[in-house]
């Protein structure tokens, strides 16, 4: 663990209803602070997950991590589509083990 912290941020409002990108924007800054992050994407909020995300760009840059909820990209037929660049499929089980590891500070949107 870093000397920062862990941090899950959980993101399961989509694109449409978070224009401005304010809880990504909110993980780059907690990855360039050092700590150690990953932005989970989960139910709707996987619709960033699709294409080109410069929301995203920051937070992969400080070192951040993005996941998306394999069973979320498969109830919206999104498995297929091209990725924007650096988000990782995960199952259940990881999302799960990260939210219940201790010292993990989760915040959930």
């Amino acid at each position: 663990m870093s000397a920062r912290g862990r941090f899950l941020l959980v993101e399961s409002v989509g694109r449409w209803a978070d224009r401005g990108g304010r809880f990504p924007r909110s993980a780059a800054v907690l990855a360039e602070s050092g700590a150690e992050t990953v932005l989970c994407l989960v139910g709707d909020g996987v619709s960033r997950a699709g294409g080109p995300a410069p929301e995203l760009e920051r937070l992969l840059a400080a070192g951040g991590r993005v996941w998306a909820d394999r069973a979320a990209l498969e109830r919206r037929a999104l498995t297929r589509l091209p990725r924007a660049r650096g988000v990782e499929e995960v199952g259940m089980e990881e999302i799960c083990d990260a939210v219940l590891a201790e010292g993990t500070r989760v915040l959930w949107h």
